[in-house]
């Protein structure tokens, strides 16, 4: 069986800032939303705008650049 990568590009706006915390081992964890937003027509035909909030968590350097 093959080894894969799964990658997900998810754009949005931030809900709000990070929060970073520290593992007892001392790894950096941030976790924070981020919104996205679709378009679609709903059975009428019109126009329904529909929000869905994902959760993010990211470690070590890359959670410390979430912090700045």
């Amino acid at each position: 069986m093959a080894k894969g990568i799964n990658k997900a590009i998810i754009l949005g706006r931030l809900g709000s800032d990070p929060e970073v915390r520290h593992t007892p081992s001392g790894s950096t964890v941030a976790n924070f939303s981020v919104a996205t937003s679709r378009s679609r027509k709903n059975k009428d035909g019109e126009n329904v705008d529909e929000t869905e909030w994902q959760r993010i968590v990211a470690w070590g350097r890359l959670a410390e650049i979430c912090k700045e």
